[in-house]
C-alpha cells in the first residue's frame, strides 16, 4: 500500500513532482513578463541566466521546470532582468503580467507619441485660452439632429444617452491602459464629460469646470511628452517558441 507522500506526487516528464505541480508549472508558461513602473519587462527563462544552474543536463532544482521554461513564481532560481539578483529576494517589486491579459497599448510608435504631442497641446492652448479669456459658456446639444426635427423630449433622451455612454467609455477605457499612457487618456477625460454641462450651470460655476480642464489637459500634455521622450514601451517578452524545452 502507498504512503500518504506518494500518493501526493506524479510523473511529469519524466521527473517526480508533487501532484498539482504541472499544473503551476503550464501557468507559469503564460507569465511572459514583469511590470515596473508601467514599463512591459520580459522574464529570463530557465537557463538564460547569468549563474549556471545546470540547465542542459537537469530541471530547475526548485520549480522542476525545463530548459527554456519561464520558472513558476516564487522559485528561487529565477533572475531579475532588472537587477540580476534572485526575484523572490530582490527590492525591485515586480509584478508579473498575464500573458493573454496584457493591457493594450494605445501608443506604439514615435510618430503616434509626436501626434499626442500635438493634438494634446493644440487642445491644451485652446482650453487655457477659454479659462483665462473668460469665454462665454452658450448651451448646446451635444447631438443637434437638428435636421430630424426631433421633439424636446426626443432631443434629451438622444442626447442624455449619448452622454451615458461618454461616461462609461471615459470610465473605462483610461483603466485598460497603464502607466503615463493612462495618465494621457484621464487628462482628456474632464474636457469630454465637463464640456456638455458648461452651458447649463452659472456662469461662476462654468468658469471653474474651465480650470479643471485647463488643469487636466495641461497633465495630459505633459505625459504626452513624456512618453515622446521616453519612447513607447514595447513588449519583448520571449515567444512561445521560446517556452519550448530545447
Amino acid at each position: 500500500m502507498l504512503s500518504m507522500s506518494q500518493r501526493k506526487r506524479v510523473l511529469y516528464r519524466g521527473v517526480s513532482m508533487i501532484k498539482g505541480w504541472p499544473e503551476k508549472i503550464e501557468a507559469a508558461q503564460r507569465l511572459p513578463s514583469f511590470t515596473l513602473h508601467g514599463r512591459s519587462i520580459p522574464r529570463i527563462p530557465y537557463g538564460r541566466e547569468q549563474n549556471d544552474w545546470g540547465a542542459d543536463k537537469n530541471p530547475c532544482h526548485d520549480c522542476r521546470v525545463l530548459k527554456g521554461e519561464f520558472h513558476v513564481p516564487s522559485c528561487d532560481v529565477e533572475e531579475c532582468p532588472v537587477c540580476g539578483a534572485q526575484v523572490l529576494s530582490c527590492d525591485c517589486k515586480l509584478d508579473l503580467v498575464l500573458g493573454n491579459e496584457q493591457k493594450p497599448r494605445l501608443i506604439s510608435s514615435r510618430s503616434g507619441a509626436a501626434i499626442a504631442v500635438i493634438l494634446t497641446g493644440l487642445v491644451g492652448a485652446q482650453t487655457f485660452r477659454a479659462a483665462f479669456w473668460q469665454a462665454p459658456h452658450r448651451f448646446h446639444w451635444i447631438m443637434p439632429l437638428d435636421y430630424l426635427r426631433l421633439p424636446l423630449w426626443a432631443l434629451w433622451t438622444v442626447n442624455l444617452g449619448f452622454y451615458v455612454w461618454l461616461l462609461f467609455l471615459c470610465t473605462a477605457f483610461p483603466r485598460s491602459l497603464r502607466g503615463k499612457e493612462r495618465i494621457l487618456v484621464a487628462g482628456w477625460v474632464p474636457g469630454v464629460l465637463l464640456s456638455p454641462v458648461q452651458g447649463i450651470v452659472p456662469a461662476s460655476l462654468a468658469n471653474g469646470i474651465q480650470y479643471v480642464k485647463a488643469a487636466s489637459i495641461m497633465g495630459a500634455f505633459f505625459a504626452a511628452v513624456a512618453i515622446l521622450l521616453e519612447g513607447p514601451t514595447r513588449d519583448d517578452a520571449p515567444s512561445n517558441d521560446d517556452a519550448v524545452p530545447e
